[in-house]
Parts: structure tokens; sequence; C-alpha cells
């Protein structure tokens, strides 16, 4: 049987919450100075840890200790200010770990980001990473997190069946849709993937429901996916608490 690699949640928690203090910290301590030149926005990529080769067969303490630099890496990129979010993810179908936010000037720079992580080094995760930006909500970079909260990601891809594209109507509509739900505080964030392997990713963020029933009847009535033009993958992910910016937070 195939071994799955676990995050270990306590741990990811801990390591982004003394990196996002340590940043903030240091923060508080520059001294004021004058208004700096206006700079381009950083460029954000979204980044799936897929699975890669088998653990099994792998020992114990050898995992333990990849795991203990995984989340080392993580802590660095942090304090770096290149991490804006990472968190682990429940797929049914063990084919996605976690998700990551970074900065970066260009998607080459992400190789360098994980040079150092063993999992992704010696094959054990892979790398799927495209540049986005957020269309609703938005994530804290400067706010430690306040322990792990659970949500739900609908990842929404194209229908390989779908024989036609994305008509402007049906975008227009499908936007129209997403930002009532946002304004009613039923999503916490819609995220625009642009990447031409994968051909038009949209990322949506919900707050955990009593049912996910409730999520899916939701997302069933997306113009897009209503059209047959989107598939959509719904699945637990942990975020740290505080990180996703709401207004009555």
């Amino acid at each position: 049987m195939k071994r799955r690699v676990v995050f270990d949640l306590v741990g990811i928690l801990l390591l982004l919450t003394s990196a996002f203090s340590f940043s903030c910290l240091a923060q508080e301590k520059e001294p004021p100075t004058q208004e700096p030149e206006a700079k381009a926005p950083e460029n954000l990529y979204w980044v799936f840890l897929t699975t890669g080769k088998s653990l099994e067969g792998i020992e114990r303490t050898e995992i333990e200790a990849m795991q203990a630099e995984h989340l080392s890496n993580f802590r660095r990129l942090a304090e770096e200010g290149k991490l804006l979010t990472a968190g682990p993810m429940s797929d049914p179908e063990n084919v996605r770990q976690s998700i990551v936010v970074l900065k970066a000037g260009r998607l080459e720079e992400l190789a360098e980001m994980f040079r150092e992580d063993p999992y992704v080094k010696q094959g054990y995760m892979k790398v799927d990473s495209c540049k986005m930006q957020f269309e609703l909500g938005k994530i804290h970079t400067r706010v430690a997190p306040k322990g792990m909260e659970e949500l739900r990601i609908v990842v929404l891809e194209k229908n390989p069946e779908s024989e036609t594209g994305l008509d402007a109507e049906t975008k227009k509509q499908t936007t129209d849709f997403l930002k009532v739900q946002y304004d009613l505080k039923k999503l916490d964030l819609s995220i625009r993937l642009f990447d031409v392997k994968h051909n038009c990713r949209q990322i949506l963020v919900f707050p955990k429901q009593d049912s996910d029933d409730d999520i899916l009847k939701i997302v069933n009535e997306i113009p897009a996916v209503k059209s047959g033009f989107w598939k959509q993958k719904t699945m637990p992910i942990f975020m740290g608490k505080g990180s996703i910016d709401r207004e009555d937070d």
C-alpha cells in the first residue's frame, strides 16, 4: 500500500506563527523612513504540492527528519517575506497534498524556493505552480495565525468533455454570481490561476459548513459549472486562523 505523506498540522502552525510573528516584530522596530518610491506589485504564485513517488519502505525516522526540514523551509520562506500562506489538504484521490502561496519575481524562482525541501528534492512531492490573482478576498501577510482553521477548497478546471470555450456572457454571470456569494459571506476567496498547461483554473475557498451539501449547492449553481465548462473538486483544507482577511474578524 502506498504510504501517504501526512503533514504535521501543529508543526506547520507553530512554524508559520513564529515566522510571521518574527516578521511583524521586525517591521514594528524599523525606524520611520520617508515614503518609498512606488514599485510594481510583486507576482503571486499558487502552488499545489502533489504526490510523487511512494514513501513505502522508507524508515519512519527518515520521514520525520524530512518533515522537519520541509517545515523549516516554510519558516525560511515566511521570514524572507516570500510565503503568504500554506496549508495541508485532504484530497480523497491522494493527489494534492497541500497548497502554498508565494511571492516571486518570476516563475523560475520557485525552483530555488523548494531547493531545500527534501520531499521535493527527492521526488516524493511535485510542484504544480502557476501565476495567480485574487479576484475576491485576500490573505493577510503580516498577521500571525491564531490556531488552525478547517475550510473547504473547490478546484474548478476546464471540463475535458466541453467542446466550447467560456463565452463572455457566461463569464460575466459567473463573476457576478461569485461576487454575490462573497458579499453574503458564503465565500471567502476567489482566485484566478493563469497557466497554459491546465487552461483556465479557478480556486474557491469557503468557510466550513455543517454539511458540504450547502457548499455543493452553491458550486453547482455557478453559471460556468452549470454550462458544463467547469468541473469541480471539493475537499477540506487547513489554514492558519486569521490568515484570510474577513471584515468581521
